[in-house]
């Protein structure tokens, strides 16, 4: 079939303006405004989080280019962040979830402080700890079933370090590493494992504090029902609390899990393994380690090492032999399994009360229940020194005092009463 001369300039004439427009497209001379940019670049960002995924039963999930990006910290994690993805069991979605459901996960992204650390609490005056006791007292008796969150503020008096407080890890420069950092790059993760022979030591030999006794005390003498705790150092289940109770948002730092099999196993045993693997770099460790303080700890059980870590040896899942072994705590920009989140959700609506104890609320994961409640009209109370991401909210009260001090007085109340009527029968 023979073409035209008029259908070939046509031809030709769309192929030219086709090309000006693309060349055009690629200088300074036209471009997108601003604000549209922007909308299409957060569009592409927050599909391309909902739908890449990796597999956790395939081999393919150590190549470091099937595996999500990083994403930037965002100042403000809020809904629109909701994914479908549970720890160890990531398939492909096509389309972005509803944030209206509450239901969904969020991820747990980094949010810096924008203010100076609050100063160290001081010992309260005679006065104002009645007051707070006070306070707290009648918080709990006006409530049938009370909701406790509770962060890392709570767990500094047994030497675990804080992320916002005035020696917290936030304010010496220190990020954590995120999830798509341990994932991606063998060497994070050779980095993480060497430091955490250091860091996790001590964490995993810190005890309950006053906090946490009188949690586990108010548990089993007040309608302090339920506890949520975005800690991984199960102080809370040292401490006595009965385990059905507690929630470990963020999971469990003495645990790990294969990224591959889901096979759980206790970090004691892989660190045990690391040292077997690695013997000459432990001593090395150990030897830089004894003329000083000690390691400058984080509340992840992550520590600072100075020596060489790029040679050691990782072992691998001893049941599947080709995993990634994790610990099974949620890092930064992972998501909370979804299971874990309505269990949550379901002890918010059976309390009619929360007291949030020792956090700042600064991770989405956990505000999220702040805010369910203030949905639902229901009262809470923050115990916590410091800004938290609750103040000025609805049926929000505050007192800014330490939580062991106040707790604590409380417990010695009710116990000194306690006595006293026994001794009356």
């Amino acid at each position: 079939m023979k073409i035209s001369t008029t259908s070939r300039h046509l031809y030709l004439v769309t192929f030219l303006l086709t090309t000006m427009l693309a060349a055009l497209s690629r200088s300074n001379a036209f471009r997108m405004p601003r604000a549209v940019q922007q909308r299409a670049t957060v569009s592409t960002t927050t599909v391309s989080t909902t739908i890449v995924r990796y597999s956790s039963s395939s081999s393919s999930s150590r190549s470091s280019s099937s595996l999500p990006q990083s994403q930037p910290p965002d100042a403000n994690p809020e809904p629109n962040e909701a994914t479908f993805a549970s720890r160890g069991n990531w398939q492909p979605k096509s389309t972005p979830p509803n944030p209206n459901n509450k239901h969904f996960r969020f991820t747990s992204k980094l949010l810096r402080p924008t203010s100076p650390p609050p100063p160290p609490p001081v010992p309260l005056s005679p006065e104002a700890l009645s007051e707070s006791v006070s306070t707290l007292r009648s918080f709990l008796s006006s409530h049938k079933n009370t909701l406790l969150i509770t962060g890392a503020g709570i767990s500094v008096a047994s030497g675990i370090p804080d992320y916002r407080g005035s020696s917290g890890s936030y304010y010496k420069n220190h990020s954590p590493i995120t999830h798509d950092e341990f994932i991606s790059n063998p060497s994070n993760r050779r980095r993480y494992w060497s430091r955490s022979l250091l860091g996790y030591k001590k964490m995993s030999s810190a005890s309950p504090n006053v906090s946490h006794n009188s949690f586990s005390y108010l548990q089993s003498h007040s309608n302090l029902k339920y506890i949520i705790t975005q800690n991984v150092d199960s102080l809370h289940t040292l401490s006595g609390s009965p385990p059905s109770s507690i929630i470990n948002l963020h999971g469990v730092g003495a645990d790990c899990v294969c990224m591959s099999c889901g096979i759980k196993s206790k970090r004691d045993e892989y660190h045990s393994a690391l040292i077997r693997d690695n013997e000459s770099f432990f001593k090395e460790l150990q030897a830089s380690t004894q003329n000083e303080e000690g390691p400058d700890l984080r509340p992840d059980g992550d520590a600072e090492v100075t020596l060489d870590y790029s040679e050691i040896v990782l072992p691998d899942c001893s049941a599947c032999g080709d995993g990634i072994i994790k610990p099974d705590v949620v890092f930064f920009g992972a998501n909370v399994d979804k299971s874990i989140v309505e269990r949550c959700y379901e002890m918010c609506d059976e309390c009619d009360g929360m007291i949030v104890a020792g956090s700042s609320l600064m991770v989405y994961s956990s505000f999220r229940f702040v805010k369910e409640m203030v949905k639902m009209g229901k009262r809470i109370l923050v115990v916590n020194v410091g800004e938290t991401r609750a103040d000025g909210l609805e049926g929000v009260e505050k007192m800014e005092v330490d939580v062991g001090q106040v707790f604590g007085k409380l417990v010695e109340e009710l116990e000194e009463r306690k006595q006293q009527e026994m001794k009356k029968k």
